[in-house]
C-alpha cells in the first residue's frame, strides 16, 4: 500500500545518498585487467548485463518454499550441466540488446557457510562508468523509471526480459 510505496522511496533516497542513480552499478572494473593481471588502459565494457533465468528450471521449482533449507536442496538439485541463465548486455543505455552467452553449472553446487559469513561482494558505482562514458548519463531514462526498475536486471515484468 501507501506505507509500502513510501518505504520505498525513503530507501532509494538513503541509498542515493551514497551514489545516484542508487540501483545501478558499474562495470568497467570487470574489463580493467587482462587475463594475466595487468591493467587495460582502455577497458571495453557493456553498460548492462541482463541474466535471463533459465524458464525450464524456474517453473520446475515455482512452488518451492521461500525458506533458506529448501533453496539449498533446490541448488544442490541441480544437475551439472545445466544453463541457469540467458546472458545479455546492452553496449550503451540506447542500444538493443544482444545474447553474450549462458551460465553453465560446471560443478555441484554446494551450500557453505563461508559464502553467508564471510564471503562480500563490493559493488562499483555507476559515477565510475560515467566518468570513463559520460555520454551515457545523458541518455539514461528518467530517474524515477530508473528507481522502479529492478536493480538486478532480471525482473520478470522488465521489459529486457520480453521474448523478441
Amino acid at each position: 500500500g501507501a506505507s509500502d510505496a513510501f518505504s520505498k522511496k525513503l530507501l532509494a533516497w538513503s541509498f542515493e545518498k551514497a551514489s545516484k542513480p542508487a540501483n545501478m552499478v558499474g562495470l568497467s572494473e570487470i574489463a580493467s585487467y587482462t587475463n594475466d593481471g595487468s591493467e587495460e588502459t582502455n577497458p571495453n565494457f557493456p553498460f548492462e548485463i541482463i541474466l535471463v533465468p533459465n524458464k525450464e528450471l524456474r517453473m520446475k521449482h515455482s512452488d518451492m518454499k521461500k525458506t533458506n533449507e529448501e533453496l539449498q536442496r533446490v541448488l544442490e538439485s541441480i544437475p551439472i550441466g545445466t544453463k541457469i541463465y540467458e546472458v545479455y548486455g546492452r553496449a550503451s543505455p540506447t542500444a538493443d540488446r544482444e545474447p553474450i552467452g549462458e551460465m553453465v553449472i560446471t560443478s555441484q553446487m554446494v551450500y557453505s557457510e563461508f559464502g553467508d559469513r564471510d564471503l562480500f561482494f563490493r559493488h562499483q558505482r555507476m559515477e565510475d562508468d560515467f566518468e570513463l562514458r559520460p555520454e551515457w548519463r545523458s541518455a539514461l531514462p528518467s530517474r524515477r523509471s530508473l528507481r522502479e526498475r529492478c536493480p538486478l536486471g532480471f525482473d520478470e515484468d522488465d521489459e529486457s526480459m520480453q521474448e523478441e
